[in-house]
């Protein structure tokens, strides 16, 4: 049975998607000891030192003298 250009792109995704589900399904997860050396996750919140912005932008305006 003849199939179309977008058929086969279709099929091939199929298949490489399957394969790769297959091959990495054991290894979604870091082993433990890999997880014990990890720091928590996500950005470090910030200390409760917080400074106060004072300043704010500065507008530098050129004027062209003739």
């Amino acid at each position: 049975m003849p199939s179309t250009f977008a058929e086969e792109i279709f099929n091939v995704w199929i298949h490489l998607s399957v394969k790769i589900n297959d091959e990495y399904c054991d290894f979604k997860e870091l082993p433990p000891a890999l997880l014990a050396q990890q720091g928590p996750i996500g950005p470090a919140r910030p200390k409760e030192q917080r400074k106060e912005i004072t300043a704010g932008h500065r507008l530098l305006v050129l004027f062209k003298s003739d």
